[in-house]
């Protein structure tokens, strides 16, 4: 029997065919090009094909957030589970703002990655402890994630690492199998200050807790062509 795939959360979506394979391996390019750092920018300024692919797509979504963080990786990473904050106000204030949006774009995943993102619909350790439900996106090529920003995320290496007792190390190379090249952007509510990223600093870490296999969900792992069709 099929099983039939459950509705994602009204917290998250996912969007299959945003980019096509030229476009993801333009961006692929300009991202390995310009590092790993954190950056900001108003999204009706950008200034790189990176920053006006992140414009284009929160046009799409009508999302009108007026400061853009944006980042990469280019490999396939074990990130426990966190949420972003502006860091500089949590070490000032010790207050943990958070962003409206937080988002994955897929741009370019090896043949042997299995890396996918994993989003909690709790927002600390505190209620991740008291249980949650897990939602588990594949890393897909031109795929886009969206989800509330405020909400724990994780990227296990390797996949089932939270069911097994040991843990190898992993292989990096070579990159047409291992590598898994994303842009994670966030849309922020309020102005930059003096242009810095509000959440330039490592996130803050969630502890890895054992979960119910019922409260899982996964999406589906299929392609789709039209640009931004929602997928749930």
């Amino acid at each position: 029997a099929t099983r039939r795939a459950r509705p994602l959360p009204p917290s998250m979506r996912v969007y299959d065919g945003v980019l096509g394979a030229a476009a993801c391996g333009v961006l692929h390019a300009c991202v390995a090009a310009s590092g790993l750092g954190h950056r900001c920018y108003e999204p009706t300024k950008p200034r790189t094909p990176v920053e006006r692919s992140i414009s284009s797509i929160l046009h799409e979504l009508g999302d009108d957030a007026p400061v853009i963080e944006y980042w990469s990786r280019q490999e396939w990473k074990h990130i426990e589970a966190h949420t972003d904050v502006d860091e500089t106000l949590a070490a000032e204030q010790e207050i943990f703002r958070t962003p409206r949006h937080a988002h994955v774009l897929y741009l370019q995943v090896g043949s042997k990655v299995q890396g996918p993102t994993c989003v909690f619909d709790v927002t600390n350790g505190d209620e991740l402890r008291r249980g949650a439900t897990l939602t588990v996106v594949p890393a897909v090529s031109g795929r886009l994630l969206r989800f509330d920003g405020s909400l724990l995320h994780a990227v296990p290496r390797p996949h089932d690492l939270w069911t097994l007792p040991f843990v190898s190390r992993q292989r990096r190379e070579p990159a047409h199998e291992w590598g898994r090249a994303v842009v994670l952007f966030n849309t922020w509510p309020g102005r930059a200050r003096d242009n810095a990223s509000p959440c330039c600093q490592p996130p803050i870490s969630a502890p890895s807790l054992p979960f119910s296999r019922k409260n899982v969900f996964c999406v589906r792992n299929t392609s789709a062509h039209s640009t931004l069709s929602q997928f749930a």
